[in-house]
């Protein structure tokens, strides 16, 4: 079935599409952005004793992902009326940035969980007719996604930020009693680990969520298992 878009979820997209390009960095050519890395931190469960640090290459869905997205082209030349990506939505893009520029890593990580909430929450199974599916920015602001999906936007919004990749994290996690998986984004900052996700415009301290287990935690270069 044809998934039908409202003139507010269009006009959406033509604003995030662009998200697609999260390694274009201009903003962090300006110095906008967290300066201080969140290493070392109390309370950064991906440092924890238990924690075993691997290579991405064992979660090939994210691997997979990110080449995907690395290849991606740059804008086309169409009208800005289209729900695709074009080089005026670059300009509104960049401008949505420009207003966080300045902002504290807590605004920041506030103002980008809400904006990317917004976005319908679609299945891997109706858009790929798959289970399990991670798509790069530009296919979720095209077509949605689910909550890995979110996650990853969310991702590539702060990198374009000027937030580091060692103080960003995708994190699986369990649902205990349901042991049902789910993914979140997780950003260290000002000594806290903050967990992003779809299912809260409320940005919250990993420390006060204890409705997850973690399983494994990825970024662009690294990988974690967690084990009991």
């Amino acid at each position: 079935m044809k998934k039908r878009v409202g003139a507010v979820e269009a006009m959406w997209r033509r604003k995030l599409i662009l998200i697609a390009y999260g390694l274009f960095t201009p903003l962090m050519i300006l110095g906008f952005g967290p300066q201080a890395s969140a290493t070392q931190k109390s309370g950064d469960i991906i440092r924890a004793a238990n924690d075993h640090l691997t290579s991405i290459s064992s979660f090939p869905r994210w691997t997979s992902m990110l080449q995907r997205h690395y290849s991606e082209r740059g804008a086309v030349e169409t009208s800005c009326d289209k729900a695709f990506f074009a080089r005026c939505h670059l300009t509104d893009w960049m401008n949505f940035l420009g207003t966080l520029g300045q902002e504290s890593p807590e605004i920041q990580l506030e103002r980008v969980n809400r904006f990317m909430n917004r976005a319908p929450y679609v299945r891997d199974q109706h858009n790929y007719l798959k289970a399990d599916y991670w798509a790069t920015p530009r296919q979720f602001m095209s077509q949605f996604g689910d909550c890995e999906d979110y996650a990853i936007a969310k991702f590539f919004s702060l990198r374009t930020l000027g937030w580091k990749n060692e103080d960003l994290r995708i994190v699986v996690v369990e649902t205990p009693p349901s042991g049902r998986r789910h993914a979140v984004l997780l950003a260290f900052a000002d000594g806290e680990a903050w967990v992003l996700d779809n299912q809260s415009d409320q940005v919250t301290p990993w420390s006060s969520v204890g409705k997850f287990k973690p399983i494994y935690a990825v970024n662009e270069f690294q990988a974690w298992l967690y084990r009991d």
